[in-house]
């Protein structure tokens, strides 16, 4: 990040978190720094994707490869369906099968203490408050 504020005049930085938890403040924020029309909203705006996730068990895994990935009627059924629903039928599929892994506290600790000096240069650099990172 030093490296493109040192080198470019014109820089924004944003983080994840801000897209996350703040989209239309984060979208409307660029528009103003690219100089585009700010009251513009992307329709998808929100829309997460490529969820990803991991199995909860075998059976969900050979549940979501039959569903999902490998299903031969897909090329069949995909075409009588709207985007819409193919979408939902998805979304659902995932849910019901996958589950997002945790990190176990050892290795948050351990990340931590690694990436400490970095992230308490970045806060200093960026002028925002990233002390949520070390806890």
């Amino acid at each position: 990040v030093k490296a493109y504020l040192d080198n470019f005049e014109n820089t924004n930085v944003y983080l994840f978190e801000d897209l996350k938890e703040r989209p239309l403040w984060l979208i409307k924020d660029l528009f103003e720094f690219l100089g585009v029309d700010s009251s513009f909203v992307p329709p998808n705006l929100g829309k997460k994707y490529n969820v990803s996730g991991v199995p909860k068990s075998k059976f969900h895994e050979f549940f979501y490869n039959a569903a999902i990935k490998y299903n031969p009627f897909k090329p069949i059924v995909k075409p009588l369906l709207t985007e819409h629903t193919k979408e939902r039928i998805t979304n659902k599929v995932k849910k019901y099968v996958l589950t997002k892994p945790q990190i176990d506290m050892e290795t948050r600790e351990y990340l931590k203490n690694i990436f400490r000096d970095d992230i308490l240069k970045l806060q200093a650099l960026i002028k925002r408050d990233l002390s949520h990172w070390l806890k």
